[in-house]
């Protein structure tokens, strides 16, 4: 809630933290509230459903128990054919008709083996999954993303080293981003900046600190709160050092 809250903050759809959180908590009962009237419909469907099957069969249960059905009509003409052999007319009548032999379309050694006792289970190493070029591509891309999308610590402290000078301050307003992967970084950095939690790595040479009352970072990849830089910590020291 704390990061949709920012998110809802730095897009310049909440005024404030505090409003972002309201904000997010909203339309996330709202979406809740979707799913649920979307699983009441699927359980009207399934309901009406089972209904419309039952009445088929109904239906198709019934349909030739009356007079008009095929059972009707077949023994009506059974009756009247028993009344002609009992009046002793047409005794010897014939139809003609074709009778072809009976022939299965399939053939007699394609039948189902017959029942063999069961045989124990015995354990094998399975066996390895066969290789997909398609489905280890995809999984290399997959893992590149999230790789690039979610900047290590150390990346953000290459991205920093590059914006900001030794023994110097920078402020996020001033700060340049030209790739995608310096968007990453930038918005890593602004995150560590405003909740605070810096990771040992880049903690070691920045101090990261809001400056929410001054102008904000605003250039085309994104408007945000602005942020100040400072070199600091072990790697400010070794860069006196050298200097030295």
């Amino acid at each position: 809630m704390q990061v949709l809250a920012e998110e809802y903050t730095a897009s310049s759809m909440a005024a404030d933290v505090e409003d972002g959180r309201m904000a997010a908590a909203d339309d996330l009962l709202a979406i809740e509230n979707i799913f649920e009237q979307i699983g009441e419909m699927f359980e009207r469907i399934e309901a009406f459903r089972r209904q419309l099957e039952a009445r088929v069969r109904n239906t198709i249960k019934y349909a030739e128990r009356g007079g008009q059905g095929l059972v009707g009509r077949a023994g009506d003409l059974v009756r009247r054919l028993d009344a002609l052999l009992r009046d002793g007319r047409h005794d010897r009548a014939t139809v003609e008709w074709s009778i072809e032999p009976l022939r299965s379309p399939w053939s007699e050694h394609h039948q189902a083996p017959a029942r063999q006792p069961r045989r124990p289970v015995e354990a094998k190493e399975l066996a390895g999954p066969p290789s997909d070029p398609l489905y280890e591509l995809r999984k290399k891309l997959r893992l590149e993303y999230i790789a690039r999308i979610a900047p290590r610590p150390e990346d953000v402290r290459r991205f920093l080293e590059g914006q900001v000078p030794p023994f110097a301050t920078k402020e996020a307003r001033f700060m340049e981003i030209d790739t995608v992967d310096d968007f990453l970084a930038f918005d890593c950095a602004r995150r560590y900046a405003l909740t605070g939690e810096v990771p040992p790595q880049v903690a070691a040479g920045f101090d990261l600190e809001p400056r929410p009352d001054t102008p904000p970072h605003d250039s085309e990849w994104l408007r945000c709160a602005n942020f100040l830089v400072r070199r600091s910590g072990r790697l400010r020291k070794a860069e006196e050092l050298h200097a030295q």
